[in-house]
């Protein structure tokens, strides 16, 4: 079994169900992510992902706003902090 890596990322501008549920459902397109539940009152999503196949880097590129970023091969995902 590959090695799981669990990683909390702040999501801010979520203001009901629907969002949370559009923000869990892209995440979890994501190719090497194995889990994502994202909570609207923590303004938090917690993601499993398989560390030869994404990663997570703390600064947004090029825009010096403090950000979580998950990386992966083809795609980048940017959630604000």
């Amino acid at each position: 079994m590959p090695e799981e890596l669990q990683v909390t990322l702040p999501i801010t501008g979520m203001t009901c169900a629907n969002c949370v549920a559009t923000v869990e459902r892209n995440i979890k397109k994501v190719e090497g992510v194995n889990q994502a539940v994202v909570n609207l009152s923590s303004e938090r999503a917690t993601v499993e992902l398989n560390p030869n196949q994404a990663s997570v880097d703390d600064e947004s590129p090029g825009s010096g706003a403090p950000a979580m970023t998950l990386l992966l091969v083809r795609q980048t995902w940017l959630f604000s902090a």
